[in-house]
């Protein structure tokens, strides 16, 4: 089942950001929009009890930073990985790494 973000009210609260919910996730986090030539973040989920971890909303085009793919490295996932699962097991939600 796909969550339908207009749900959550994303939709309302940030018209025209990029992609179904990672746009409107940056903008609510950061208080301003996804820029692909200034910021380098990544997306990711948990449905259905897997990870996924690719956004095409969060392309960054930073030189250097950007291997023209829309997946996230394997180190990220690790850390993503350990940082939600602290927080869903313990409700801490700073990773120390």
């Amino acid at each position: 089942m796909k969550l339908d973000y207009r749900l959550s009210g994303l939709d309302s609260q940030f018209p025209g950001e990029p992609g179904q919910v990672h746009g409107a996730a940056f903008k609510k986090l950061m208080g301003q929009s996804f820029d692909a030539k200034r910021f380098v973040a990544s997306g990711f989920a948990r449905q259905n009890g897997q990870w996924k971890f690719n956004s095409a909303s969060l392309e960054t085009h930073v030189p250097g930073c950007w291997d023209g793919k829309r997946f996230m490295n394997s180190v990220e996932q690790q850390h993503v990985q350990t940082a939600v699962t602290q927080w869903i097991n313990s409700g801490i939600q700073n990773h120390q790494t």
